[in-house]
C-alpha cells in the first residue's frame, strides 16, 4: 500500500546539477539588494514618511506606545511592533547616524533575515522524500542534502527576483516586519519534522510577531493551514507505519503545539482589537478580480510563469508539504487582497511561497525551455537597463530631447545634481551585469539554479540603477523635501506653527523637516503661533483666509503633484 501512494517525482537532478552557488556570491547579491533600497534616500510618500513620523513620535515620547500617532493622527493599521522597533532604534542610534537611517536598521536586518530564513525553509522542504529527485538506474544522482541546498540557493535568488515587491520590502513599516515573521512561520513549519523543538519556538515567535505587525488575520489563516497540513501528514504517517513509533508521537505533539499556539495568539489579538483593520469584507466582484489579476502579473514577475510550471509538473504532489505549504502563502495573500480592505502590500506575504515554487520548477525544466526562459528574461532586463541609462543621459545632457522634455514637464523645477558616488555604483552594477550575462551564455551550465541567476541579477541591477541614477528624481518626486523647503523659506524662524486639516503623511513631514515646532491648531494651551499651515486636500475650494485674523500668504504646491497644496497663513497683528 505504501508503494502505491508514492508517486515518482518529476525532478531529475544529477550530482553535477546540485552544485552549490558560491556563498560569497549569494551574500554580495543579498547585501546589494537590501542596502540599495534603504541607504541614501529620503522617506517617500506616503507609507514611508507616515511610518517614520510615528516612530519618531514614539522615540520623542509625544505618542502613546499602545496607540501610535502623530498629533492625534493614528496609523492606518493595527500594527504595533514595527513602530516600537523603529522608535527603539531611533532612541539607540539617532545620535550617531541620524533618525532616518537609525529607523531603517531593524528593517534592514529583518529583510536580510527573511531571505536567510526562506533559504532554510526551502532546504527542509526539499529534504522531504516526496520532493527528492528520481534516483538514476546506475547512480550519479544528487544526494538529498546536495539537492536540498541547490534548491534553497535557487529560492534565495527567486526571492530577490520579484520585481513588484522590491519597493514594498524596502520601506520602514509593517510590510517588512510582516514579511520577516511570515517567513519565520514558513521556515519553522518546514523544519518541524526535521529538528527537535526549536522550530516550535520559532513558530510561536512568528505568530506573535505577525499578529503584532498588523496581520492577525493572516496569522490565523497560516496557523490553521499549518495545522491542517500537519494533521494530514500525521494521518499519512499513521497509515504507513506498523507498531510503536516515537517519531509519530513527537510529530503529534508538535502539530498540537502549532494549533494551540495559533488559537491562543488569535484570542489575544482579538482582545487587543488587532483584527479591526481586516474584518471588513468587500465581497467578490469581477472588476476587482480583473484588477488583482493585472496586479499579480506585475508584482510577481518574473516568478509567476515558473510557479505555474511547478503547479503543472508537480500536480500529483499538491497535497505534499513542499508544494502545499508554499501554495498556502500565495493563496492566503491573494484571498485577503480579493475580499478584504487589505492594501496591495499584503502580497508581500506571498513572497516565500512564490520563491519556493519557482525553485521547484527548475529540476523539471528541459534544456530548451530553460534556455528560452533565460533569453526572454535577459532581453527584458537588458531593455530595462538601456531605458534607465537613456533617461539618465536625457536628464544630464538634454539629449535625447523627448525624454528630457517629459521629465521637465512632469517635474517642474527639478534640476539633476550629478553624484560621482552614485554614478560609479551604477557603472559597477552594469559591468557586473555584463559579466554575469557573459558567464551564463559562454558555456552550458549544469547547476539547477542557473535559470534564476538572470532574473535575480536583472532585478537587482534594475533596482540598483533606480536607486543610484534615478535617486534624485525619486527623492524630488516622492518626498516632501521640496515642499517643506518652500514652507521653511516662506515662514523662516518663528516660535511655532499651527497645523490643521493635514493627513498623517503631511503632518509627519512637517514635524520632521520643519525648522519650527508644530502644534495642532485646536490646542487651546498655546496662543503664541503667528503662522498656520493647512492642506487643500480636505477643502480644495478654499483658497482665501477662513478668518479675518489670518491672512493668506502663499499657496505652496508639491512640484510633482498639482493636487497637493499647502496654504500658509500669517496672523494679522492688531
Amino acid at each position: 500500500m505504501t508503494h502505491q501512494r508514492l508517486r515518482p517525482t518529476p525532478a531529475i537532478v544529477s550530482k553535477v546539477g546540485a552544485r552549490r552557488l558560491p556563498r560569497y556570491t549569494l551574500l554580495v547579491l543579498t547585501l546589494i539588494y537590501v542596502l540599495a533600497g534603504f541607504l541614501g534616500r529620503s522617506p517617500w510618500k506616503s507609507y514611508d514618511i507616515s511610518n517614520f513620523g510615528i516612530m519618531q513620535a514614539l522615540a520623542t515620547h509625544t505618542s502613546d506606545w499602545l496607540e501610535p500617532n502623530v498629533l492625534g493622527r493614528l496609523a492606518d493599521t493595527s500594527a504595533l511592533l514595527p513602530f516600537w522597533l523603529g522608535a527603539l532604534s531611533i532612541q539607540s542610534f539617532a545620535w550617531i547616524i541620524g533618525p532616518e537611517l537609525a529607523a531603517k536598521i531593524p528593517f534592514i536586518l529583518m529583510l536580510v533575515g527573511a531571505i536567510s530564513l526562506s533559504w532554510y525553509g526551502v532546504y527542509y522542504l526539499a529534504l522531504s522524500r516526496h520532493a527528492q529527485p528520481v534516483p538514476f538506474a546506475f547512480g550519479g544522482e544528487a544526494t538529498p542534502k546536495e539537492y536540498a541546498k541547490a534548491i534553497a540557493d535557487a529560492s534565495s535568488l527567486a526571492f530577490m527576483a520579484c520585481i513588484g515587491l522590491a519597493q514594498v520590502s524596502h520601506e520602514v513599516g509593517p510590510a517588512v516586519t510582516q514579511l520577516f515573521f511570515a517567513t519565520l512561520i514558513f521556515s519553522s513549519c518546514a523544519a518541524l519534522t526535521h529538528r527537535d523543538y526549536l522550530p516550535a519556538i520559532g513558530f510561536l515567535l512568528g505568530v506573535i510577531g505577525l499578529s503584532l505587525s498588523g496581520a492577525p488575520t493572516t496569522t490565523l489563516f497560516l496557523g490553521v493551514s499549518a495545522a491542517v497540513i500537519g494533521i494530514w501528514s500525521l494521518i499519512t504517517q499513521m497509515l504507513s507505519i506498523q507498531g510503536p513509533n516515537p517519531e509519530f508521537k513527537t510529530n503529534t505533539i508538535k502539530v498540537g503545539f502549532v494549533l494551540v499556539s495559533t488559537v491562543a495568539v488569535a484570542i489575544i489579538a482579538w482582545q487587543l482589537d488587532l483584527f479591526r483593520s481586516y474584518l471588513t469584507f468587500n465581497g467578490f466582484n469581477f472588476s476587482a478580480l480583473q484588477k488583482i489579476n493585472r496586479l499579480l502579473l506585475w508584482y510577481t514577475w518574473p516568478l509567476w510563469p515558473m510557479v505555474l510550471w511547478t503547479l503543472w509538473h508537480w500536480r500529483y504532489h499538491l497535497k505534499n508539504r513542499h508544494i502545499a505549504w508554499p501554495l498556502c502563502f500565495i493563496f492566503i495573500a491573494t484571498l485577503q487582497l480579493l475580499i478584504t480592505h487589505a492594501s496591495d502590500n499584503i502580497l508581500i506575504i506571498a513572497l516565500p511561497g512564490l520563491a519556493t515554487l519557482s525553485a521547484f520548477a527548475l529540476p523539471t525544466l528541459k534544456r530548451r525551455i530553460s534556455a528560452l526562459v533565460d533569453w526572454l528574461i535577459l532581453l527584458f532586463f537588458s531593455i530595462v537597463t538601456l531605458i534607465i541609462w537613456v533617461m539618465w543621459l536625457a536628464m544630464m545632457t538634454g539629449l535625447p530631447e523627448q525624454p528630457a522634455r517629459n521629465v521637465k514637464k512632469l517635474l517642474p523645477g527639478f534640476n539633476y545634481e550629478f553624484s560621482w558616488v552614485l554614478f560609479i555604483l551604477a557603472v559597477i552594477g552594469t559591468l557586473a551585469w555584463i559579466l554575469l550575462v557573459r558567464w551564463r551564455i559562454s558555456q552550458h551550465r549544469n547547476s539547477i539554479w542557473k535559470s534564476m541567476v538572470i532574473p535575480a541579477g536583472g532585478t537587482i541591477l534594475s533596482w540598483l540603477l533606480l536607486m543610484t541614477l534615478w535617486l534624485p528624481v525619486f527623492d524630488f518626486a516622492r518626498s516632501y523635501q521640496p515642499l517643506m523647503k518652500q514652507v521653511n523659506q516662506t515662514i523662516g524662524i518663528t516660535p511655532c506653527i499651527y497645523v490643521s486639516e493635514v493627513d498623517l503623511a503631511q503632518v509627519s513631514a512637517l514635524q520632521y523637516y520643519s525648522t519650527n515646532p508644530i502644534i495642532e491648531f485646536s490646542d487651546p494651551k498655546n496662543n503664541t503661533c503667528n503662522w498656520w499651515v493647512r492642506s487643500n486636500s480636505f477643502y480644495p475650494e478654499m483658497t482665501s483666509s477662513p478668518s479675518k485674523d489670518w491672512q493668506l500668504i502663499a499657496n505652496l504646491r508639491r512640484p510633482s503633484d498639482n493636487n497637493e497644496e499647502f496654504l500658509v497663513y500669517k496672523k494679522i497683528m492688531r
